[in-house]
């Protein structure tokens, strides 16, 4: 099986988890920014980003509008880091869903959220209990 683990920038804290979902899972880690490939030459595909004021990185949006999907058959899994405030994590990710059903892509019904790093609050994230619930939610998904 082939993965995909998408992000959008090479620090951070969703980087840090993509980074080690992508190692543990043997899975090919990209940048929104840079992916080139076809989504086809995938099976699962894993798509991540921080959460800022409700909306995803722009790079993650700009990467939604500019590939072309040639195949709805495709897998694909969300997760994000943010602050944990309110519920842009559910705002964030209804528009991405809308996005990709646009671009005939369906995104999984469920998607997880961990809390990132910030000056002020939960300094110890993402933890370990963090990546290994991230990695057994998407080993359990692609069995």
């Amino acid at each position: 099986m082939k993965g995909l683990v998408l992000t959008a920038k090479a620090d951070g804290n969703t980087y840090a988890m993509a980074k080690k979902l992508s190692e543990e899972l043997d899975f090919e880690l990209q940048y929104f920014k840079d992916f080139k490939n076809c989504i086809r030459d995938y099976d699962w595909i894993i798509l991540s980003s921080g959460i800022y004021g409700g909306k995803v990185h722009k790079d993650f949006l700009d990467w939604i509008n500019r590939i072309d999907f040639h195949n709805n058959s495709k897998k694909i899994l969300l997760f994000f880091t943010w602050i944990g405030f309110g519920k842009s994590n559910i705002k964030a990710y209804n528009e991405v869903k809308e996005l990709l059903a646009n671009k005939n892509l369906i995104a999984d019904s469920e998607f997880k959220t961990y809390y990132g790093k910030t000056l002020l609050f939960r300094r110890k994230h993402p933890s370990f209990e963090d990546e290994f619930d991230l990695k057994h939610w998407v080993v359990k998904k692609i069995e």
